[in-house]
């Protein structure tokens, strides 16, 4: 039998223990608790942070869609205002030209005349059905006939019969625009209330509703919704659910931008999501806070227990591989300082020969300035001696002004490294240095639009561009004659540098062959050396790109579009 000491002793560690273990669930509970309370929070922050998501993707859809618009009328009117003097022919050879048709938002450019496609720049496309009267100006929604949708910008020709379309592709718009791949946890609708018409993107294709205003109310879909947001005349969020035979729930979260609230001023926007997307959202942030949990813990407990018994093998280790790193740093250095050499050498040894013969062209030419400039002391009295000896001073002087100009040019040859420059200033004093190379009956226009632009890029690089597109216009139009246009212009992104002569034109075999490394019909002797291979590339580490344009017969012309910086 126990002692009353002993029992005493008992109930007090008994006591302490079930004390502990009641402190232990409470703390365990609590735990729980505040992970559910932090884990519920984390929720609504994610359904918030979605929600606002939704906007922000409705909102930049509508705000592309207006300036995709804009741009598109600009160019189409421009088509249109031209198509009054073509025949429809001319007109699509033009057409298909257009910079709209490089947008992949842009599918097709097309003449209808009377109703009927007279001609379209895609070939597939041979009718077009409109859902609503396309006589005015106003976006409409067609199908062409293999049942595509488009929405359709109308520009009418002088001619009463014929109007210009441009046809955007709605899939590549809800692709591109939306920022997303609509799968079937999203959709993405245009609305044109006025004639009850929506386009939207919730299958494999974009497809047409005809739905009007009133019977579109009733609806609980997201055209109903839409419709709702058209007539309080605000942006809503909604949920709606439809009957449907797959196994997930059909229940979607709405966001709706109505029609006068939209910048594109012709359609109200509608985005949809499934709520099964929260859940399986919710259900893999849980399992992956989880398992990178559970692997955190378990890969520190494994370091911790390899780092104590192998610590020594790992400085060791660690000091290998940064050994390893800074050789492997040195051999990168060595291998561009080898890359970058065998480009500059050439460019060294060409500055280095030029800045030698300019010196001697100087020195030349000071004697003659000076005993110029006595002899015109000496005859003051004879007028026409006064003459012959002025224009041999200004002569002189403008040799020693375009000696000065190569010589600047020649000092900068070595140095690499970029600079804020102006086109147009590069190219007026490319174009004066090579002022004398010109042939007496070539002509050289100048229409220089960006005063206020500049690249970061290296001048040597674009000088030597420059003056190899220029000496090799020069070349093609010396026994003919011609006109070499150099133009700039620009956009919010990029500077366009053109280049275009009324020459020869290079012919299609040669066409294709013309960036290639070591190509060449010049004669020995003939252009820079620098070769349009070493141009294209010098472009493109420029993060730029050169585009050739080309007609035998009718001339050459090179555009060169750089980043703006």
């Amino acid at each position: 039998m126990r002692t009353e000491k002993e029992t005493l002793k008992f109930r007090k560690i008994f006591g302490i223990y079930t004390s502990s273990v009641v402190v232990a669930a409470l703390a365990i509970i609590a735990g729980i608790a505040v992970g559910i309370y932090a884990l519920n929070s984390s929720f609504q922050e994610l359904e918030a942070e979605h929600n606002g998501h939704m906007q922000s993707i409705t909102l930049s859809a509508d705000r592309n869609l207006a300036s995709l618009f804009k741009f598109c009328r600009q160019e189409l009117h421009e088509e249109a205002r031209m198509a009054t003097n073509l025949s429809v022919d001319d007109f699509m050879v033009n057409a298909k030209k257009n910079e709209l048709l490089s947008d992949s938002t842009m599918k097709a450019i097309a003449v209808i005349t009377d109703g009927k496609v007279r001609s379209c720049t895609n070939s597939s496309i041979r009718k077009l059905s409109f859902y609503c009267d396309y006589s005015t100006d106003n976006p409409c929604i067609c199908t062409d006939n293999n049942n595509n949708a488009y929405i359709a910008l109308i520009e009418p020709v002088s001619s009463p019969n014929n109007i210009v379309v441009g046809l955007l592709n709605m899939d590549n718009f809800f692709k591109r625009f939306a920022g997303m791949e609509l799968s079937e946890d999203y959709w993405m609708a245009l609305y044109d209330m006025q004639h009850g018409l929506c386009i939207q993107n919730n299958q494999e294709e974009p497809f047409i509703n005809n739905v009007n205003y009133e019977n579109a109310i009733k609806y609980g879909a997201g055209l109903g919704i839409m419709a709702r947001s058209e007539q309080y005349d605000e942006m809503i969020f909604d949920e709606y659910s439809q009957e449907s035979k797959s196994p997930h729930s059909s229940e979607y979260i709405v966001t709706a931008l109505p029609q006068s609230h939209s910048e594109n001023g012709y359609y109200a926007i509608g985005l949809a999501i499934h709520t099964d997307h929260y859940t399986r959202t919710l259900t893999d942030i849980f399992l992956r806070t989880a398992i990178c949990g559970a692997l955190i813990l378990f890969g520190i407990l494994v370091l911790f227990i390899i780092n104590r018994k192998h610590s020594r093998v790992n400085q060791q280790m660690r000091a290998n591989i940064s050994l390893l790193n800074e050789q492997n740093a040195r051999l990168q250095e060595l291998l561009s300082a080898a890359d970058e050499f065998a480009h500059q050498q050439r460019l060294v040894t060409i500055g280095t020969l030029a800045s030698s013969a300019n010196h001697e062209f100087s020195n030349l030419l000071t004697p003659i300035l000076g005993y110029s400039v006595m002899a015109m002391e000496k005859a003051q009295d004879d007028e026409e001696m006064m003459d012959y000896l002025e224009k041999i001073y200004l002569a002189a002087s403008k040799s020693k002004e375009l000696v000065a100009r190569f010589l600047r040019m020649s000092r900068r040859s070595t140095i690499r490294e970029r600079v804020d420059l102006s086109p147009d200033e590069l190219l007026e004093n490319v174009e004066k240095v090579l002022n004398p190379s010109r042939p007496h009956n070539v002509k050289v226009i100048t229409d220089y639009n960006c005063p206020d632009k500049c690249l970061y890029a290296y001048e040597t690089e674009i000088e030597q561009v420059m003056i190899n597109l220029i000496l090799n216009a020069f070349q093609a139009m010396k026994n003919e004659g011609g006109t070499l246009t150099i133009s700039t212009s620009h956009t919010d992104e990029y500077v366009n540098i053109v280049l275009a002569d009324n020459g020869p034109g290079i012919p299609e075999e040669i066409k294709q062959h013309i960036f290639e490394p070591f190509y060449t019909t010049k004669e020995e002797g003939s252009g820079t050396g620098l070769g349009l291979s070493i141009v294209n590339q010098i472009i493109e580490a420029h993060h730029g790109r050169i585009e050739l344009d080309t007609v035998v017969g009718q001339g050459t012309t090179f555009r060169i579009i750089l980043p703006i910086y």
